[in-house]
């Protein structure tokens, strides 16, 4: 039998963090890393639930997305 540890609080204030402002995932990699992303791009934190072509399921944290819109809550960075 296999247990996963529970994750560290600052797990949990990280993942919060980025869903609550998902832009600073644009300003760390932006100017953090140097990645060469627009200032002013339209960002916005989705579900964490994720499904690969051969149906498996994968449940992340938090997904942060940059386009266009297509639907409600974005926030420009």
């Amino acid at each position: 039998m296999t247990f996963r540890a529970m994750p560290a609080p600052w797990h949990d204030i990280l993942t919060e963090t980025f869903k609550e402002r998902p832009e600073l995932a644009v300003d760390l990699l932006r100017d953090g890393l140097g990645h060469d992303l627009p200032r002013n791009a339209l960002v916005r934190a989705e579900s964490g639930s994720l499904n690969t072509r051969n149906s498996q399921d994968l449940h992340v944290d938090t997904v942060t997305v940059i386009g266009p819109p297509c639907g409600a809550s974005w926030r420009s960075s």
